[in-house]
């Protein structure tokens, strides 16, 4: 389980490595949430975003339209989001992660509703609110290195902190 820590500033996550083709690595953004009786000062919402290399370095959003990836706005229930690092998506507007490219993500919300929106700092900056996944490989490097070591698709599916499936609808 990865979690963000203001100790841990190496925020780096290798994703669809070692991959067979179909098969994509998961995560999910499991939001916080309260029990029964916390205190309000102890509530935390926050937005993910998806940014630029600079935004994320500079713990800001300049994009006036950013693109949001989870909003953990209800903390009395359990919300999780999950993401699949695939090149393609069949849902209209979903997110799609091109082989040999980086993505960023941070939440600049300081944590309490009336600063949910807030686009810089937060805890983006004060507790390393951020993270990078690495996608693996150029497609066809990866496919050629499984014809030449003779691999082939299974339908087995495995479970990691981060889930590393094989997507059985995607194979034609």
């Amino acid at each position: 389980m990865f979690r963000f820590r203001i100790d841990n500033t190496d925020h780096i996550i290798d994703v669809n490595q070692g991959n067979i083709p179909y098969e994509y690595d998961q995560v999910n953004i499991i939001c916080p949430v309260i029990q029964p009786g916390t205190n309000p000062e102890d509530v935390e919402q926050y937005i993910i975003y998806n940014v630029s290399k600079e935004e994320y370095n500079s713990c800001r959003i300049t994009n006036p339209n950013p693109r949001i990836i989870a909003l953990c706005d209800k903390p009395e229930q359990l919300m999780y989001f999950t993401i699949t690092f695939r090149s393609f998506t069949p849902q209209p507007g979903g997110l799609e992660f091109r082989p040999g490219q980086d993505y960023y993500f941070i939440s600049t919300s300081d944590g309490k509703m009336s600063g949910l929106r807030q686009k810089s700092g937060g805890k983006c900056a004060t507790h390393n609110m951020k993270i990078i996944f690495k996608v693996c490989c150029d497609e066809n490097s990866t496919l050629q290195s499984l014809v030449e070591n003779r691999q082939w698709v299974s339908s087995d599916t495995m479970y990691f902190t981060y889930r590393n499936s094989l997507l059985k609808d995607d194979i034609v």
